[in-house]
């Protein structure tokens, strides 16, 4: 397995530029999948210098309905021209944030791009193949993340606290090991993490993506009691963790902190073979 990051927070250099969002390039045996598209059609440009096609990109799969990871389906749809992107049925409801000050601010996807029959809504458990299997409704029961507070979902009255629903997670299978992507964990990485190994009957060996984690270097702008707190959980697991993009650069030094080599940091550039640790060299 190869994974490409094509966008995130982060780049490894300057010649590949980067947004705030995230989009991986996720390379099986069998399939190539593209694993979010970021804001804009940036990751077409970064995928272009890392030489990954992505109009031969067999799947694509959005995790939740934000603009900064969905914003990018029309410049996928018009780069590929046959694959299908897999949503929740959910992923095209208005969401909203709250700035600061106050302001409310839509931060969902263009509902225009809900009509093309390229999007498909996937069930809650879909097993798509050998290698792959998408799921949802993840109960929240622990650990949720304290910057879901600023963000909101449409209500009949209005706007009401978003409850995630449209929050999708992928798991690819390969060499009898799973991988584990997410694409912010709302619903709370840990919960996310513990409803996979029910799934499928076994702790994933690398889990990639963002933890919300929302903390910024020196660990300002976030719960950094809350990050302890994931930390110690993840490290109970015997899970390998590459995160960014939400989890903040504060938040991914933390995890370093508490859980060592067993965490790296994702950036704009990086490719890496989740199950492979001979090829982790290189990647913090």
């Amino acid at each position: 397995m190869n994974v490409s990051v094509l966008v995130e927070d982060t780049s490894l250099s300057p010649r590949y530029r980067c947004e705030h969002g995230l989009s991986l390039f996720i390379e099986t045996k069998h399939r190539k999948i593209l694993f979010d598209m970021g804001q804009t059609g940036l990751f077409l440009e970064n995928a272009d210098k890392m030489d990954m096609d992505v109009g031969a990109v067999d799947m694509a799969v959005l995790s939740h309905g934000h603009y900064d990871h969905g914003g990018g389906i029309p410049a996928f749809l018009a780069r590929n021209r046959f694959a299908d992107v897999l949503v929740h049925p959910r992923v095209f409801e208005p969401h909203f944030s709250v700035r600061e000050g106050g302001h409310v601010a839509f931060i969902g996807l263009d509902p225009a791009v809900s009509a093309n029959p390229r999007i498909k809504r996937a069930e809650e458990v879909q097993r798509l193949d050998a290698e792959l299997t998408i799921f949802s409704g993840v109960p929240a029961r622990t650990l949720l993340p304290p910057a879901n507070r600023t963000l909101l979902k449409a209500a009949p009255d209005g706007r009401e606290a978003d409850d995630f629903t449209h929050e999708q997670h992928l798991i690819v299978t390969e060499d009898g090991g799973d991988v584990l992507f997410t694409g912010c964990a709302h619903c709370g990485i840990v919960n996310i993490l513990e409803a996979a190994c029910a799934l499928r009957g076994r702790v994933p060996r690398v889990v990639v993506g963002g933890f919300h984690l929302a903390l910024k270097a020196g660990l300002q702008g976030g719960d950094a009691a809350y990050g302890a707190q994931v930390a110690e959980a993840l490290g109970r697991y015997d899970s390998s963790y590459y995160t960014g993009h939400c989890t903040g650069e504060g938040g991914v030094q933390l995890l370093k902190e508490k859980l060592g080599e067993r965490v790296h940091h994702l950036s704009t550039g990086i490719e890496f073979n989740p199950l492979d640790e001979s090829e982790q060299e290189g990647i913090s």
